[in-house]
């Protein structure tokens, strides 16, 4: 998807309606809204990474709900590092009204952390 996203939009230009939903390609160099230097955005990265697959390793079998959650955590920091890996930053293309413009592996840790969230109540 971000192949096609990078190689068909131009960066900062809004594909859809204004102030509604649409594709806008951005380079994120920020982590989550805060600006942080390739270095520690790395760093962070990893250990969003390594602390749930940790959590996983020692831990006793979760609850599904807490599984597929953590897994979608996991999954979105590892797209997301590797993005800033490859390309020096995030590349961000959905744009949904006035919220920061996101992507697919946003989206992940944010359904996943809502998942594990719900699967502990």
């Amino acid at each position: 998807m971000k192949g096609l996203v990078t190689a068909r939009l131009a960066v900062g230009r809004l594909y859809g309606w204004p102030g509604g939903l649409g594709l806008r390609r951005l380079a994120n160099r920020r982590l989550s809204l805060l600006p942080m230097s390739d270095r520690q955005a790395v760093g962070v990265w990893a250990a969003l990474v390594a602390c749930p697959a940790l959590v996983l390793a020692v831990a006793p079998p979760p609850a599904v709900g807490t599984a597929v959650g953590l897994g979608l955590s996991v999954g979105g920091a590892t797209g997301n590092l590797v993005d800033r890996l490859v390309r020096g930053a995030v590349v961000d293309f959905i744009a949904v009204w006035r919220w920061p413009t996101f992507n697919v592996a946003d989206a992940a840790m944010v359904a996943g952390a809502a998942l594990v969230a719900l699967s502990l109540l």
